[in-house]
């Protein structure tokens, strides 16, 4: 659905997932994605720092797993200018 294809409707199911089950981190994480790459920096970052700030027996994995995330995008040339914003703003 995501895969960089057609985030507008990856946000729709993922937001409604998350109604669902709002403890799903990783669609809280696709949907933060979904945002970036639908050009709503905003909220994508918000939501990146929310799923930073959430509680966790190790915060910097998920830090890192953010970070893996965005050198995929980048390596796979999914919205650079995006990444490298998004990255920034988060610092990582």
């Amino acid at each position: 659905m995501f895969g960089g294809k057609n985030p507008t409707t990856a946000i729709v199911y993922l937001s409604r997932g998350i109604e669902l089950e709002p403890g799903d981190n990783a669609a809280k994480c696709n949907l933060a994605h979904c945002f970036l790459f639908n050009y709503k920096n905003e909220k994508s970052v918000k939501l990146y720092k929310e799923f930073f700030n959430q509680k966790s027996d190790n915060p910097s994995s998920l830090k890192n797993m953010i970070k893996q995330d965005a050198d995929f995008f980048w390596k796979n040339g999914f919205g650079n200018a995006l990444i490298k914003m998004a990255t920034k703003e988060l610092n990582i």
